[in-house]
């Protein structure tokens, strides 16, 4: 994300459908931490269906209750 997130303006990217594009717990963390960090801060759908995450690889601050 972090090479990609430089030369684009993310301000307005409101839904990030990243369904069923291999995404496995190495590359989920690294994608948690950058959203943690304010990247992509006006999303409102994250759409990770049909992946390899485990629930330790989102971190506490991503689970919704």
């Amino acid at each position: 994300i972090g090479h990609r997130a430089r030369g684009l303006s993310l301000s307005s990217l409101r839904v990030l459908d990243l369904t069923a594009i291999g995404l496995d717990d190495r590359g989920g963390a690294k994608l948690f931490e950058g959203l943690q960090m304010g990247l992509c801060s006006n999303i409102h759908a994250l759409r990770l269906g049909k992946n390899a995450l485990a629930d330790q690889s989102i971190g506490p601050l991503m689970v919704e209750v």
